[in-house]
């Protein structure tokens, strides 16, 4: 996720990837997950193999300008301040097969699309008696990415752990387009359906194109993760 300034750069936000690790048919789980943005998100095995899943993210993009702006009339008299603030979306849509190796291990593999929004409102705050108003200035795409994302871990009773890694073709509307690799592991603790969820991983790109990263190239998200009709493992 990006946000625009007047050089063309961007900012990208981090998401957590999720893997199911699901086992049959009419497994599903949601997870609610904060990483930069937070994020809620869903999936659905539809046949023994085959699964689907769709993620929404929303939240404003890390070290925004919160100090605003003098506004100024026509003889340049100061007679307020201006506020932009930003909000971004990112609504993820994958299909994914799944596969247990045996009773312990999992695997999984996902491709994806993910389309990305930033909305921009402007607050007038006018200080010689005018009222205040608020404007909405601009809504665009961001950038699409693609992506295919390979998984394998176990799931217990008490915890799953694994491994994931995500390669994304990143379109950007304004820029070169990117690649970029994110490989993680994360660890799901808790009891049967209701398992806290952490995640750690890395973020390695081909630098093509004006990028300017906010964050450190280590990204971490947590959140609650809630899973139904899994035949849980009692292997402590």
């Amino acid at each position: 996720m990006l946000t625009s300034c007047a050089t063309k750069q961007y900012t990208w936000v981090y998401t957590t990837h999720k893997p199911t690790f699901f086992e049959k048919k009419n497994d599903c789980e949601f997870s609610f997950n904060g990483a930069a943005i937070g994020e809620l998100h869903g999936a659905y095995a539809i046949t023994n193999n085959i699964a689907v899943s769709l993620t929404g993210a929303w939240g404003g993009p890390p070290g925004a300008d919160t100090t605003g702006f003098p506004l100024f009339d026509t003889l340049n008299n100061n007679i307020g301040r201006g506020i932009l603030s930003q909000q971004i979306q990112d609504i993820d849509f994958s299909v994914g097969y799944f596969k247990p190796l045996n009773d312990k291990w999992q695997f999984e593999v996902f491709t994806g699309l993910s389309l990305v929004s930033k909305s921009t409102t402007e607050n007038r705050n006018y200080t010689n008696g005018f009222e205040n108003t608020e404007n909405v200035i601009l809504k665009e795409s961001l950038y699409r990415k693609y992506y295919i994302q390979p998984a394998i871990g176990k799931n217990h009773r008490n915890y799953d752990f694994g491994f994931v890694g995500r390669l994304s073709f990143i379109d950007y509307k304004y820029s070169n387009s990117d690649i970029m690799f994110e490989p993680s592991v994360f660890v799901r603790y808790g009891y049967r359906n209701v398992k806290l969820m952490t995640q750690l991983g890395l973020r390695l790109n081909s630098h093509n194109g004006i990028h300017d990263y906010a964050i450190t190239p280590i990204t971490f998200g947590m959140g609650l993760y809630i899973q139904f009709n899994k035949n849980l493992k009692k292997t402590p």
